[in-house]
């Protein structure tokens, strides 16, 4: 068993939803954006904005956007922490979900209006070994989980 962030297509696997949270555009508390409750995708296109691995299992949205933007503000990190770090010295942006960003009072959290796109996770495991009661505990606990680790 293992929790994922994108579904396995492999037919002896199954996965199973546990989570999905909108990703917000998240800046530092101080930013000019930060007073706003929704942003627009231009309000954000000059910034400088880090994409985490997560980003990439999103809808098509994003992608559709990446390539219509210009691609000199975007960069790629695999470091959640960094990028955390970023967002709050204000050095750049990200797309972050509000339980991520709720943790670091230095962060704020705005919708995109224009631009829905979420993280989803799931529970990864081999079809004929998991029991469907603890499969179904485990998505039942997941929130309550998820808070204690942080």
């Amino acid at each position: 068993m293992v929790i994922i962030s994108n579904k396995v297509d492999d037919e002896t696997i199954d996965c199973q939803l546990m989570q999905q949270e909108p990703f917000t555009l998240t800046i530092n508390k101080e930013h000019p954006l930060s007073q706003y409750e929704s942003v627009i995708l231009p309000d954000f296109k000059d910034l400088k904005l880090y994409l985490l691995p997560e980003h990439q299992y999103t809808n098509g949205n994003l992608n559709n956007w990446l390539k219509s933007n210009d691609h000199r503000h975007i960069f790629y990190c695999g470091d959640k922490e960094f990028v955390v770090e970023a967002i709050a010295h204000a050095e750049a942006v990200s797309f972050l979900t509000q339980s991520m960003v709720k943790k670091d009072p230095r962060l704020r959290s705005v919708q995109i209006s224009d631009f829905p796109f979420e993280h989803r996770t799931y529970i990864a495991f081999q079809r004929k070994t998991m029991a469907k009661r603890f499969i179904t505990k485990m998505i039942e606990d997941f929130p309550r989980i998820s808070e204690t680790m942080g």
